[in-house]
């Protein structure tokens, strides 16, 4: 197994971390490691990165979607199918 040693800002003690440890980037990052075939040219910052943007991702459009069922003005898909 590769270590990976290399951290992103957003693992290094960022007071606005998303929903989402170190532990979570290292777990996918591996995943993606070993579904490319657990090559030994590996390059583990590229997987990093992929994890990070992916968590990244799914954090923002939870946040959306959070945000949006506080607005009074949105209109779920149940509300606009009811009309």
């Amino acid at each position: 197994m590769s270590t990976i040693t290399t951290q992103s800002p957003i693992t290094q003690g960022n007071p606005t971390m998303p929903n989402f440890t170190e532990h979570d980037i290292r777990t996918l990052a591996y995943k993606f490691w070993q579904e490319r075939g657990c090559p030994s040219n590996n390059l583990p910052e590229e997987d990093w990165k992929k994890a990070e943007r992916i968590l990244m991702s799914e954090t923002d459009e939870q946040e959306i979607a959070e945000s949006d069922e506080h607005d009074p003005f949105y209109l779920s898909a149940d509300d606009t199918n009811n009309s």
